[in-house]
């Protein structure tokens, strides 16, 4: 996704690039899921078009629950 920027100056235009930075973030729990595939998909196109991704999965997460990480820690 690469936007055009117009400035104008001293009676002269000047066309800036700019490149989409994305961030995404994939709440489904099942790394197997329509979640995940969808966000696949908008990637590859985002991608494609020029932009920066930057994802992340919680599936990918640590998923300790705190009262057994308190338990351990002592």
């Amino acid at each position: 996704m690469t936007g055009l920027l117009l400035t104008h100056s001293l009676g002269m235009c000047h066309a800036l690039s700019m490149t989409a930075k994305i961030f995404t973030w994939v709440g489904h729990p099942a790394e197997q899921s329509l979640s995940h595939g969808l966000m696949d998909a908008y990637e590859s196109g985002a991608t494609s078009a020029g932009a920066q991704i930057r994802r992340m999965n919680i599936s990918e997460m640590d998923s300790t629950p705190i009262s057994k990480m308190e338990t351990t820690l002592v």
